[in-house]
């Protein structure tokens, strides 16, 4: 995964756009893709799981 490409968070492109949403995780910013996932990658971080981050395989799948 190209993370300067993809949300750290979701997997999905970044915003052709230029706009930049970021998240601290273990102390290094991260790409976002909207301001959701940076929500909810801050308070996932915020609560003490950042573990999910460096144990997941792969970005959780989308929900529809």
């Amino acid at each position: 995964m190209n993370d300067q490409a993809q949300c750290f968070h979701c997997g999905e492109p970044l915003p052709p756009d230029g706009r930049r949403h970021e998240a601290l995780i273990d102390g290094e910013k991260r790409p976002m893709c909207c301001p959701g996932c940076q929500a909810v990658a801050e308070a996932i971080v915020a609560a003490g799981l950042g573990d999910y981050y460096r144990l997941r395989q792969a970005p959780a799948p989308r929900g529809e």
